[in-house]
């Protein structure tokens, strides 16, 4: 899954920028900076939670932008307004 890729689509979509982010979560600017730029970044589920309440934007819209992009889709246009009825888009390896 390529959760840099969703931080940062999720950061752009809701307008908001490495230091407001890090004014909301209570975070080191220089380590938003640092998993805004790793694709190899992993994080823990709390660590997700806590971005994507700083970011106002829902967190299965999150993994499923993070899980499309990890099998070679385009994020679906369902990731314009949350909605809890999204379903994950299956990856078959």
């Amino acid at each position: 899954m390529h959760f840099q890729q969703a931080l940062v689509y999720a950061m752009n979509r809701q307008h908001v920028s490495l230091s407001e982010l890090a004014a909301r979560t209570g975070a080191n600017p220089r380590w938003l900076t640092e998993i805004t730029t790793n694709a190899e970044w992993r994080p823990k589920l709390d660590t997700i939670l806590r971005l994507c309440h700083a970011l106002r934007f829902n967190v299965l819209d999150y993994l499923t932008y993070a899980e499309a992009d990890s099998c070679g889709q385009a994020p679906s246009s369902k990731l314009q307004a949350p909605s809890s009825k999204l379903q994950a888009p299956s990856c078959r390896r």
